[in-house]
């Protein structure tokens, strides 16, 4: 209850400054009551006793003051100021703040002692009248209902509302009724009006309303409001002063700048602004009620500034409770006006929010994310983040919202947890996050091989490689090897040692972290037959059937080794006879292999053979040649057959070999050979044609394989020449053509080749358009012509200008010239345009005022500029001048000599007559007289005059022509006088006055005022009735400058309404030399003005 204590310690040493008034003592020693309580335990209430006390009535008693509910009493607090009422009658403030522990839960009734009540409410019994509160414990509710109202209310005489500020901790609704009216029997106290129109209420809302037009000026009267929240009621008590002032005088108004009621956590900042305003009043005091502890109010408490008069309060709590705040302002005659606002501060605690589970590869880099924590009030939160579970990792930035780690590496995924803490600086909330670290190493793969037969070696088995080759890892970690099963081992490519049979070896395999497995299954066996080797035989004949021995023939080998070689050789063979002998051999394993052996019983002597050879000429590429009489042949038994292999025609240059063969009855033979040559001595015959082409190029092809041929008996092989690669332009080339025969016979033949040139160049030229850069221009078309020729271009000419005009087409012709002499032309349009309009610059746009029906407006020069030249420049002004109050655009056109034309536009404004400016009276006084009082009238040049100049001007302001009012609060004000300009911005001028208690017609209102206040020097007031009436002062300004009797220019601007006209002073310098009695205080002179300038 500390901060409730203070709060209402600042409340009531405030009302010392607000409560002014004669003396006068009737009063009731009771002025004000209220008790206010707040739970800080289960039965234990912290309690705020406040109540007001006649001073001239003595001391209130401290002790036994406060019937808390239980038997047991509480003390009043000590005196904390000490006020005074409009009558002079003087109270004093007590308060005092205790805790209380109750037996129980309650409810319980505390109450203010009758000693202390006030007096006058005698109509009903203590229980009812006396300042109460009830506490009651059993439910949610943390306190009662606290209110901060003035311990005595002044009021107007006349009807008038207030709504009691007040705050409730629980945030529950408060209404509010009327607890009993005063039944006085004490002269200074007067009983409410109960029936009738001008009766007191008290709203449900707590607004209190009480027409007081026939109550006394200064009377008092006691009023209990009792407010009901939760279930719990609590009574107010407070005196209503009626002041007759008020009604005179129209109390300041207070408008809040915000919500009235406002919930906010510890430690969150609130602010919230007042500003106060006062019709007749400049100025205003500002005092304030029920601030808590801890709140500020800028400007402070007790400040006196002028209006409208803006305060604003700031209050970070640091503990829960709650709070009803006025503000006051008052004017100089004390009247007030004030807003209320409540405030309920709560603590709550922030949501931790660690965020959602993750998954990260082993060493890569996670992040956690609290950010998605938060706090109810917006609170900063500062951040902790633990590990409280799996693998250790280094957080980086643990006091972050987003803490960092590199996740180890792991043989299988494993969770690590993380908790975050947050805390708002009163409460700390946790949250936590699974981080799962995925184990990303992917096992290998075994591969074993494929099957396999392998063929037995030897009678102990063979030697088998085994093949782990084709195992991998994706990761590429490196793998070991190891076989095992019917065979051990390691590597990649063992080799072990099986027997005969089928065995199963598993090859496993690993890359440190795990391991897969893979298994083959291998085959020895022996596949293979013996390999037999025969030879065969051939034997001389010895008679019609012979033994021949074959054992020795033939031999068998295999690699496990052979069990068995026969045969299916006769006993005998015929003669002149080839017999077939089948071998056989088998192996242990059954494999068995046969191979045939012949053997010959033969005569094996051929016949004898006599053979000559033959040359003859060629009479063709082939020809028919008889050798049968060339050979002979004999033999011991006869010849069977002579034959020989000659061909029916024989190739010419070539020798060919005959064999012959002879035969005998035993079928033996022999051959011998024979040479026939066919030979050509005789050289081709060649044929030419001589050629003449037309020249395509400087060196060119030629194809002059047609023409030559050349003929041979026997055929000719080759004809060829020597030409060159390309033959030259303008030239005769001699080309020797050669033909040989296949016997190297050749002769020569020769051919004239002529290439001659009879075609001119082809001429291109394009045409060319180019823009204009002045009247006449140097154009390059050195590259807008081109010649090509077969052979070649020696020139191309042209026979331009040395430059071209503008806006014209010249005819340009082209000549190219070949090697040959041939010649051709080509013509070129070369145009020269102009297309770009000038550029044009209008005069800058003019605003003027108007002189007449129509004014004549100066509007300057147009600069206007083009690359071939300007040939007019032109407007469409209105020749007899521009109307009033018109906004008139001007269009300027530029022509060049090509047609082409440009526009620029120039606004001219010609204002209105909108504002006319009357004046009824000027004042002005130049100080001359001996202002520092030294006697000496300022012989003495000791600066007495100073700048103590002042002027007055009185007119009225009449708006008859633009019509959108004169706008002071929200336009911008510019005044002139002579020499002098005042500058006001929007919003310099403050409105008092207007229907102000709405009824439409302003039969109890003031009328409407608009009034700039400045410095203490210079233009120190501005006020205009919503009539135009106005009143303008300048003070403390050296105005020696002006002139008396002379007309001073003098203007004013509001908005867009302009106004302009003179003003005379008629008053002359120095000592009352104007004879008007008034200490020189300036001759009012009257000067009504014609329309403005």
């Amino acid at each position: 209850m500390k901060s409730k204590t203070n709060h209402y310690l600042v409340l009531l040493l405030t009302l010392f400054f607000m409560i002014m008034g004669a003396a006068d003592a009737f009063a009731t020693h009771f002025r004000f009551g209220q008790i206010t309580w707040k739970k800080t335990g289960p039965t234990t209430v912290q309690f705020t006793v406040t109540s007001a006390w006649r001073s001239s009535f003595g001391v209130q008693p401290t002790s036994q003051v406060v019937e808390l509910g239980d038997g047991t009493w509480g003390q009043a607090g000590p005196v904390v100021a000490t006020l005074s009422d409009l009558r002079g009658e003087s109270y004093n403030i007590h308060t005092n703040t205790f805790s209380k522990t109750y037996p129980g839960t309650g409810p319980y009734r505390a109450s203010i002692d009758s000693c202390c009540r006030i007096s006058t409410l005698s109509n009903g019994s203590d229980t009812i009248y006396r300042v109460q509160t009830m506490v009651d414990l059993r439910g949610s509710q943390t306190g009662s209902t606290i209110s901060s109202i003035t311990p005595q209310l002044q009021w107007p005489q006349g009807p008038n509302s207030v709504a009691l500020p007040f705050a409730d901790p629980d945030s529950n609704n408060v209404t509010c009724s009327l607890a009993a009216l005063s039944g006085t029997t004490d002269a200074g106290y007067n009983t409410h009006p109960t029936a009738g129109g001008n009766a007191l209420s008290v709203s449900s809302d707590c607004v209190v309303s009480w027409d007081a037009t026939s109550a006394a000026d200064k009377s008092k009267w006691a009023l209990q409001v009792e407010l009901t929240e939760g279930g719990l009621t609590s009574d107010l008590d407070f005196i209503i002063e009626v002041n007759g002032q008020l009604a005179l005088n129209e109390a300041p108004t207070c408008t809040l700048n915000g919500p009235v009621n406002s919930t906010v956590g510890v430690g969150q900042a609130f602010a919230i602004s007042a500003t106060g305003n006062d019709l007749e009043d400049t100025q205003l005091t500002m005092t304030a009620l029920g601030v808590p502890a801890g709140a500020t109010l800028v400007p402070s408490s007790g400040t006196t500034q002028n209006d409208p008069f803006n305060t604003t309060f700031n209050f970070t709590p640091t503990t829960t409770g709650s709070h009803a705040v006025t503000i006051n302002f008052a004017d100089s005659q004390n009247a007030q006006g004030s807003c209320n606002f409540s405030l309920n501060v709560v603590n709550a605690p922030p949501v931790a929010d660690a965020g959602s589970d993750q998954n990260v590869d082993e060493e890569t880099n996670a992040t956690l994310d609290g950010t998605n924590s938060s706090d109810p009030f917006g609170r900063t939160l500062t951040y902790s983040w633990v590990q409280v579970a799996g693998p250790a990792v280094a957080l980086s930035g643990s006091s972050s919202a987003n803490p960092s780690f590199t996740a180890p590496a792991v043989l299988v995924d494993t969770v690590a947890t993380f908790e975050l803490t947050v805390d708002n600086g009163s409460f700390t909330d946790t949250d936590t996050v699974d981080v799962t670290i995925v184990n990303t190493n992917t096992p290998p793969v075994a591969d074993a091989g494929p099957d396999q037969t392998v063929e037995q070696e030897g009678p102990a088995g063979s030697n088998v490689t085994l093949d782990g080759s084709a195992s991998s890892d994706a990761d590429n970690d490196p793998l070991t090897y190891d076989w095992s099963g019917d065979a051990t081992a390691s590597g990649v490519n063992p080799i072990v040692p099986l027997a005969a049979g089928t065995h199963n070896i598993t090859l496993t395999v690993s890359d440190g972290s795990e391991t897969s497995d893979d298994t083959v299954q291998i085959t020895v066996a022996d596949t293979i037959a013996p390999v037999i080797t025969v030879s065969d035989r051939t034997v001389e004949v010895t008679g019609p059937t012979q033994a021949v021995d074959v054992s020795g023939d033939a031999t068998a080998t295999d690699a496990v080794g052979v069990v068995s070689l026969t045969n299916d050789a006769p006993a005998t063979f015929n003669a002149n006879t080839t017999t077939v002998v089948t071998w056989t051999a088998c192996d242990a394993a059954g494999n068995c292999s046969t191979a045939v052996q012949n053997v010959t019983v033969q005569d094996t002597t051929p016949p004898v053979i006599t053979v000559t050879d033959r040359t003859v000429e060629a009479t063709g590429p082939t020809m028919s040649v008889d050798i049968s009489a060339d050979a002979t042949a004999t033999d011991e038994f006869g010849v069977a057959s002579l034959t020989n292999d000659a061909p029916a025609t024989f190739p010419a240059n070539a020798t060919t070999v005959v064999t012959w063969t002879a035969t005998d009855a035993a079928g033996n033979t022999s051959t011998a050979v024979q040479n026939v040559t066919v030979q050509d001595t005789i050289a081709p015959v060649i044929t030419t044609t001589d050629r003449t082409v037309e020249a395509t190029g400087p060196t060119m092809s030629i194809d002059i394989s047609a023409d030559a041929s050349a003929t041979d008996a026997v055929g000719v092989v080759s004809l060829t020449n020597d030409a060159p690669a390309t033959f030259p332009a303008n030239a005769t080339t001699v080309v020797t053509w050669t033909a040989t025969d296949a016997a190297g016979n050749s002769s020569t033949a020769v051919q004239n080749v002529t290439v001659q040139d009879t075609i001119a160049p082809v001429v291109t030229a394009t045409d060319r358009t180019v823009e204009a850069t002045g009247p006449t221009m140097a154009i390059n078309i050195s590259a807008d012509a081109s010649a090509t020729d077969a052979v070649g271009v020696v020139s191309l000419t042209n026979d331009a200008p040395a430059t071209f005009a503008a806006n014209s087409t010249t005819v340009v012709t082209w000549t190219a010239t070949d090697a040959a002499g041939n010649s051709s032309t080509a013509v070129q349009n070369v145009t020269v345009q102009d297309t770009i309009a000038p550029a044009l610059a209008a005069p800058a746009d003019v605003t003027t005022g108007a002189t007449g029906t129509l004014t004549t407006v100066a509007l300057g020069s147009p600069t206007a500029t083009d690359a071939v030249g300007v040939v007019s420049l032109t407007n469409d002004a209105p020749a007899a001048g521009f109307p009033v109050d018109s906004t008139t655009t001007v269009t300027w056109t530029a022509s060049d000599a090509a047609g082409n034309t440009s526009t620029a536009t120039q606004v001219v404004t010609v204002r209105p007559f909108d504002l006319d400016i009357n004046i009824f009276k000027t004042k002005l006084k130049i100080h001359r007289g001996d202002s520092d009082k030294d006697k000496d009238k300022d012989k003495d040049k000791d600066n007495d005059r100073g700048p103590k100049d002042w002027l007055q001007i009185d007119g009225k302001f009449t708006e008859f022509s633009n019509g959108d009012g004169l706008n002071w609060l929200t336009d911008p004000v510019v005044i002139t006088l002579n020499g002098f300009t005042w500058n006001l911005p929007p919003g310099s001028f403050t409105v008092k006055g207007g229907d102000r208690d709405k009824d439409k017609d302003k039969d109890r209102d003031r009328g409407v005022t608009y009034t700039y206040k400045g410095g203490h020097s210079g233009l120190t007031e501005v006020k205009v009735d919503r009539n135009g009436k106005f009143k303008l002062k300048v003070k403390r300004t050296d105005l020696s400058g002006l002139s008396y009797s002379t007309p001073i220019p003098f203007s004013v601007t509001v908005g867009n309404d302009f106004g302009e006209t003179d003003v005379s002073f008629n008053t002359r310098r120095g000592n009352d030399g104007d004879k008007d009695k008034d200490d020189d205080k300036g001759k009012k002179s009257k000067k009504k003005s014609g329309k403005r300038r």
